[in-house]
């Protein structure tokens, strides 16, 4: 941690939000693994010069797990309903940690079909307010290209 010079201001190295993030997670009821999985895009966004999306979101995770909007324990089930096709149900669980669990069956059948969609469902939102549509569903795809036009 560096004092920036303004006052009340630190800059921290990209490990130190890393592990700020996991710790107040898991002292807050997060698993291990989606306060790691948190804390990667945490710190990514950091990174990248997004703070909505960094450090500044931990309260957001924190609420909706105190409110019961999310799990912060699920367990993420990856399936391949079809063979360019990889679905992942976050079971209320918040996105990081499902993503990371289905990486590698896209990545998979990317490489063995060319082109892959991922699906993912029942995920918790940052920032869902109570009066969100708790039977609206959440589905992403991604299309992920393997290699340049020679395969490679």
């Amino acid at each position: 941690m560096i004092e920036s010079g303004v006052p009340g201001t630190v800059f921290l190295s990209l490990d130190e939000v890393r592990t700020l993030a996991r710790s107040v997670l898991v002292s807050r009821g997060f698993s291990a693994a989606h306060a790691a999985a948190i804390a990667e895009v945490v710190a990514a966004a950091e990174r990248d010069d997004c703070p909505s999306h960094g450090l500044f979101r931990i309260p957001a995770y924190l609420a909706a797990l105190a409110a019961g909007q999310c799990s912060g324990s699920a367990e993420p089930i990856v399936s391949r309903p079809a063979p360019a096709v990889v679905r992942v149900d976050a079971g209320l669980g918040f996105a990081p940690l499902a993503m990371a669990r289905a990486e590698g069956a896209l990545v998979e059948a990317a490489r063995a079909q060319g082109v892959a969609a991922l699906l993912d469902g029942d995920e918790a939102l940052v920032g869902q307010g109570a009066d969100g549509d708790d039977e609206a569903a959440t589905v992403r795809v991604e299309l992920v290209e393997q290699g340049g036009r020679d395969g490679g």
